[in-house]
């Protein structure tokens, strides 16, 4: 692609996800820009972006990021400045890519989270997204095996709560949250990752770190078995979900690299790098320069990450349009009910690496993810337990799975647990995804069990 057709696309892009930018609190718009070569990067960061000769006006260097690439601003966000901008990259030397820093969430179905009439465990303790009848992801034949024992699981999202099912489990995490006026405890970013609660009380992503957790780690204090998949696994709570379920790409970005144990300017290293990150969130485009650079970042340093592939009312859609589910490395994970066939809002298609319980509530049928959450609405109050349901449910299966693969072997690297856990899936019933979702459904034992095998081998 020629100079001027770039930056005509780049100018276009600009122009038209305005909307999905993120503002600061006094009206500036950021955006990241991807130099073609360290050179160029010298350049933008000393003489800026040029139009016509001269400065793109209302627009400055940031900062450099963890990734390399560039963060810019621009001071009022007005149509004049976006186009001035527009013209300066369409036949910029300098710039290979560049996007605004447009806001994730909280997959739609997954931050319902919703509260049922009777939040209670079934009467037998026994989950069914546990058990090793179809739907379930066989995870208590893996627990003999495996429980996570010491593997540390990152889980970037919307913080945490003090909750009885993760005593002395809990890592130092970090809150990323750059915007003091999102964040809610009066700062930017730093050393406290609590989730502050919504600004107005809703039934959108209440406590979504939380729930998250406790799909992946919670050891079931409340008398039962343990709700979790890796019940001894260690969190890592890393908050950049704001009190409106959002989160911008610049620090969800650094937020994984960080959590991976990479550095990041002006933010203390992590000293307990994860070797296991969740990322139960979405964007609706395609994966961008950025986060694919974050997620390699986090997979070099020895991570698995995993994904949701996002939910959409109504049938679902490809998952390709979907950030992160759709950078390379990730596991894109889509959601099944009881019997193991796609929710009906589940995301799908080539991206899609697998599916695990994800559930869903329809009216009068019980069929979430019972996991940890709060009583509190706009600030914590007590510890509870409720249902999950969606995407956002399903991929913290995937990365409780690929802790339990880490504590038998820890010998694997990211792509090893990876290529495991997709390799020893169960088949989907016939004609229950045939939109496309990945190899079948987890299976949490099949996965543990090659791992030791390949562990003995090697002996």
């Amino acid at each position: 692609m020629n100079a001027r057709v770039l930056g005509c696309a780049i100018g276009l892009a600009l122009m038209m996800d305005i909307q999905q930018a993120h503002a600061d609190s006094d009206g500036t718009v950021t955006f990241i820009v991807n130099p073609v070569d360290e050179s160029a990067a010298l350049k933008l960061r000393t003489q800026a972006l040029w139009h016509g000769g001269g400065a793109a006006p209302g627009v400055r260097f940031a900062r450099t990021l963890a990734t390399g690439h560039l963060l810019f601003e621009a001071t009022p966000p007005g149509n004049d400045v976006l186009s001035t901008l527009a013209r300066s990259l369409q036949e910029h030397p300098w710039v290979a890519d560049v996007q605004l820093n447009r806001v994730m969430t909280a997959s739609v179905q997954g931050s319902v989270a919703r509260e049922l009439p009777k939040a209670e465990p079934p009467p037998d303790g026994l989950l069914w997204n546990h058990a090793d009848k179809p739907g379930g992801a066989k995870v208590v034949s893996a627990w003999p095996l495996s429980r996570g024992k010491g593997v540390v699981v990152a889980v970037v999202d919307s913080g945490i709560t003090d909750h009885p099912d993760f005593v002395g489990r809990v890592l130092p995490g970090y809150d990323f949250i750059t915007d003091p006026s999102r964040a809610r405890d009066g700062d930017g970013r730093d050393d406290d990752a609590t989730d502050e609660g919504q600004l107005q009380c809703s039934s959108q992503g209440f406590w979504h770190g939380t729930r998250v957790a406790g799909v992946i780690a919670a050891s079931g204090k409340h008398g039962g078995n343990p709700i979790g998949v890796a019940p001894e696994s260690l969190i890592l709570p890393v908050r950049v979900l704001d009190a409106n379920g959002g989160g911008t790409a610049v620090d969800i970005g650094e937020a994984i690299i960080w959590a991976a144990g990479g550095h990041v300017d002006g933010i203390p290293d992590n000293p307990t790098p994860a070797q296991v990150i969740n990322l139960s969130l979405t964007a609706s485009w395609p994966c961008d320069s950025f986060s694919a650079a974050a997620i390699k970042i986090a997979t070099g340093l020895g991570a698995t990450v995993t994904a949701t592939a996002g939910d959409t009312f109504g049938s679902g859609e490809d998952a390709s349009m979907i950030t992160p589910a759709s950078c390379p490395g990730v596991l894109a994970v889509a959601a099944t009910l009881q019997s193991g066939k796609r929710t009906r809002f589940s995301n799908f298609g080539p991206v899609v690496r697998l599916a695990a319980p994800g559930g869903d509530v329809f009216p009068g049928d019980v069929g979430a993810i019972w996991t940890t959450t709060n009583t509190g609405c706009t600030g914590p109050e007590e510890p509870a337990h409720g249902w999950f349901e969606g995407t956002d449910a399903a991929a913290p299966h995937v990365a409780g799975t690929a802790a339990l693969v880490r504590a038998a072997n820890p010998g694997l690297g990211p792509r090893d647990v990876r290529h495991l856990i997709i390799e020893t899936t169960s088949q989907l019933d016939p004609g229950s995804c045939p939109e496309g979702c990945g190899s079948g459904l987890l299976d949490a034992a099949s996965a543990v069990g090659s791992a030791i095998d390949l562990k003995e081998g090697t002996k």
